[in-house]
């Protein structure tokens, strides 16, 4: 007896981007009202993505929660802004292979989802290649699938083998970060600036938790990225800082463009550009050894540790168009897609 084929159309409406975007990392969120788990494998093993032609796409689970949700990504090659369509399909436990997962993040040096973080365990990127070692770091569901938790006093995740952040003269990197602070008290660590390298050189009324450095020997410096408080307007503070509106213990992505072509710096909140600046090198080279990066702690004395979550962290080859950040961003906020009910293929 053939088993029965089963589609969840998904598509996006027309002007719910600001211009078209390609190369698009999709999450699909699946809850108990978007899919009917009964219908699927256990693991979500026969989901396959397809586009509007019936060609198949790239999928990623990343978590897969029959009693909740669950959260896979298909990479789209191209989202119009007359609106577009795909679709999931599941139900033949002999369907045949999709592309590999690693498909979804061509173009990504690394991808890490931490829904793997546990204080034991390596984290892994999606491709399985920048192996980080956790130390007492713990696990928490996110609007995201999951994250790792930094405690603020001993947790951090160490990459040894960081080569293919770093940037070299004349190419472009793109680092993103989701993160929440997650303390008692907002005010022991106000969020006031997002400091991603080391142009500002601290003043006497800065201080810092490190959520992000990596060692770059190519630029001869440290990038790093940050959640600050400073009472000054040095430096990057007036320009990048966060400014009405963002609070202090919601989640927020941070994405920082570090342009080796022009030698510029762009910072962005939520999507929104924070700031642009001459990228400075050479400065701060003992803050990180180069090829190695360390999540939640600053080297080179394990300072400035950071308390909160950290989810969704990414090296991207190339600067990505403000309307691919903001596409994403909305995205990854569980907006802009439309789920429709589920029907049997013929």
């Amino acid at each position: 007896m053939t088993p029965k084929l089963y589609e969840l159309p998904l598509s996006y409406p027309s002007g719910a981007l600001p211009s078209p975007v390609t190369d698009v990392p999709v999450p699909v969120f699946l809850t108990a009202d978007r899919i009917d788990y009964d219908l699927a494998a256990p693991t979500g093993a026969d989901l396959r993505a397809f586009d509007d032609q019936g060609q198949p796409l790239p999928l990623e689970i990343e978590l897969w929660d029959a009693s909740g949700t669950s959260l896979v990504w298909v990479r789209l090659p191209e989202m119009a802004t007359t609106g577009g369509a795909f679709s999931l399909r599941f139900g033949d436990s002999d369907v045949a292979p999709g592309p590999p997962p690693t498909d979804v993040w061509q173009g990504f040096n690394a991808v890490y989802h931490f829904a793997d973080a546990d204080p034991k365990a390596e984290v892994r990127d999606s491709a399985g290649v920048f192996v980080g070692q956790g130390v007492d770091v713990g696990a928490v569901t996110t609007p995201r699938g999951g994250g790792a938790v930094f405690d603020g006093l001993t947790s951090q995740i160490d990459v040894a083998n960081a080569n293919g952040w770093e940037i070299p003269e004349g190419e472009i990197r793109t680092i993103s970060i989701w993160f929440r602070r997650q303390i008692d008290d907002p005010t022991e660590m106000p969020m006031r600036t997002m400091v991603p390298m080391s142009n500002r050189q601290p003043g006497p009324s800065c201080r810092g938790w490190w959520m992000l450095i990596f060692g770059d020997s190519f630029a001869n410096t440290a990038a790093r990225i940050n959640v600050e408080e400073c009472n000054s307007t040095f430096g990057v503070v007036s320009n990048g800082g966060l400014g009405a509106g963002y609070g202090d213990s919601d989640w927020h992505r941070f994405d920082a463009v570090f342009d080796r072509q022009d030698e510029g710096l762009y910072v962005y909140t939520d999507a929104d550009l924070r700031m642009a600046a001459p990228m400075e090198t050479g400065l701060a080279t003992g803050d990180a050894v180069a090829g190695e990066a360390r999540f939640g702690a600053g080297p080179p004395d394990d300072i400035n540790r950071f308390e909160g979550v950290i989810d969704e962290a990414r090296v991207r080859v190339g600067r990505p168009s403000d309307a691919w950040l903001r596409t994403t961003f909305d995205l990854e906020n569980d907006q802009i897609l439309v789920y429709a009910p589920i029907g049997e293929v013929e």
